[in-house]
This record gives structure tokens, C-alpha cells and sequence, in this order.
């Protein structure tokens, strides 16, 4: 999890940004998760239609490999509606999904809201894509703050459920469950094609 902060003038831009990568291992094909959340109250919120306020955060990922552009998105998030500019005491979540081969990768993650004349806030990481063919490999642990059936496929659905990333590192009283989601590949190729359990003990 890293946290993003905009400058010191105006309101700072406040969120958090996390990341993981997971492998469709029938095809062979890694894939990225982003996970952005928001916090409003560090927002300028504008009067829309109908006496309805909305922020609006601009948001770039763009992940190279050498002098390579791998992959680029830049694209508009907008909070909830809300009915006062003041009434801005919660977060609003993004997430995105991209394909990417195995390599090194740096990753870079631009926002900056667009109501504010404050630089944006950047962050950079080092991006590794690597699930070896011929051995097991697990996916980076996610800790889920939600999960429900899936009604209607949507961008966090996984194996019939929707399932909401938990991304910050602290953990409120009110949060009594979070739930652990990995992935792990090419158990045959250790344990053979016999059925097997994966069990996951955690120690409080």
C-alpha cells in the first residue's frame, strides 16, 4: 500500500494506491490490478445540475519497460454525487485491469483534481510479472473488506463474487472481517494431478 499526497497549497490531495498481479494460467497471460482509493474531503467538489456536487480526479497510469511504453491509460474519475460541498466524509474506489508479459516493468500513477491548481501527486514502482511455466507460483495476498455474489459481471468480480480490495494498513474497530484472497498456479506440476486442499491458517 502507498500513500499519495498532493502539495501543501489548497486542500492536499489524500490516497491511497495499491497494486497486485495475477496469471490466467491456461493461457498464459499475466495481468495487472490498480486499486485507488480516495479520500473526498481532500477534494474541491463542483456544483453540477440540480443543486448536485461532484470532485472529479484525473488519472494517469503509464508503465514502461526500458524506453518502452507498455501500457497507458489517462482518464477521468468522478466521487459520488453529494448535496452539500462540506458533506464530503467518505472515500470512492477505482480499480483497473490491463494485460502485461513477464518482465520488469515501472510503473508511474499520476492524479490531480481537477477543480485545483495544486500540482498532481505522482508515485513510482518497480513492477515485477513473473509466474514461471514449470513450477508452482502464488499472486501477491489481497485483503478483501467485502465480498457478494456476483448479480451483474463487473470489474470486481472474481469466481462468482465481487470482491472489494482492503488497501489501507489501518484497520478501524468497525472493520470485524477481512478476508485473504491469493491465487496460486502450477500446483501439478509439484503435487501431480491428484485432487488435493490448500489450507491458510492466520494466527491473530
Amino acid at each position: 500500500m502507498m500513500a499519495l499526497m498532493g502539495s501543501a497549497q489548497e486542500k492536499n490531495l489524500s490516497a491511497l494506491f495499491d497494486y497486485a498481479v495475477f496469471n490466467l494460467p491456461e493461457n498464459d497471460k499475466p495481468y495487472v490490478e490498480t486499486y485507488l482509493d480516495i479520500n473526498a474531503w481532500s477534494l474541491n467538489f463542483v456544483k453540477e445540475s440540480e443543486g448536485q456536487y461532484r470532485a472529479t480526479v484525473e488519472v494517469t497510469i503509464v508503465v514502461r519497460q526500458n524506453d518502452t511504453v507498455a501500457y497507458l491509460k489517462k482518464y477521468n474519475l468522478h466521487s459520488p454525487y453529494t448535496s452539500s460541498p462540506e458533506a464530503t466524509n467518505f472515500t470512492f474506489f477505482d480499480m483497473q485491469r490491463f494485460a502485461l508479459g513477464a518482465g520488469i516493468y515501472d510503473l508511474e500513477l499520476t492524479i490531480s483534481d481537477k477543480a485545483s491548481q495544486q500540482s498532481p501527486a505522482v508515485i513510482n514502482e518497480k513492477l515485477v510479472v513473473y509466474f514461471p511455466k514449470d513450477r508452482p507460483s502464488m499472486s501477491r495476498m489481497l485483503l478483501i473488506s467485502k465480498a457478494s455474489k456476483t448479480v451483474e459481471e463487473n470489474v470486481l468480480s472474481r469466481g462468482g463474487y465481487d470482491m472489494v480490495p482492503y488497501i489501507s494498513s489501518f484497520v478501524p474497530a468497525e472493520q470485524k472481517v477481512l478476508n485473504p484472497y491469493f491465487e496460486i498456479y502450477n500446483l501439478d506440476k509439484e503435487l501431480g494431478n491428484d485432487n488435493y486442499l490448500v489450507y491458510l491458517y492466520v494466527e491473530q
